[in-house]
């Protein structure tokens, strides 16, 4: 941390915090951050990671890449982690596999 001036008053500056609003946050977010071994996650596997201060989703697609994306479903607001890998792709635990599927024949 560090005191600046600011009109005579001090203020605290803190450049440890990684939050999306701080110094810190804003300049490591301009670089890709580690967020897990390879060993961690298998194919088909979801698991809920805290990084930065944020949540996210990292999970392994059948064909082995690796993804990481929000922690919950846009749609549904549902936890991404505890539903389902279905190919590359991530479905919450609200998703009904079968009607997804009779859809997608129509």
């Amino acid at each position: 941390m560090n005191i600046k001036s600011h009109k005579g008053k001090l203020r605290w500056i803190d450049y440890a915090s990684s939050g999306s609003n701080t110094i810190g946050g804003k300049y490591l977010r301009q670089f890709w951050q580690p967020v897990g071994l390879s060993s961690e996650v298998s194919r088909g596997q979801a698991l809920p990671i805290h990084i930065m201060n944020e949540r996210f989703t990292l999970y392994r697609g059948e064909s082995g890449l690796p993804y990481v994306v929000d922690f919950r479903c846009a749609h549904r607001r549902a936890q991404l982690s505890i539903g389902w890998v279905i190919g590359e792709e991530i479905k919450c635990l609200k998703y009904s596999p079968k009607r997804w599927h009779r859809k997608m024949k129509v």
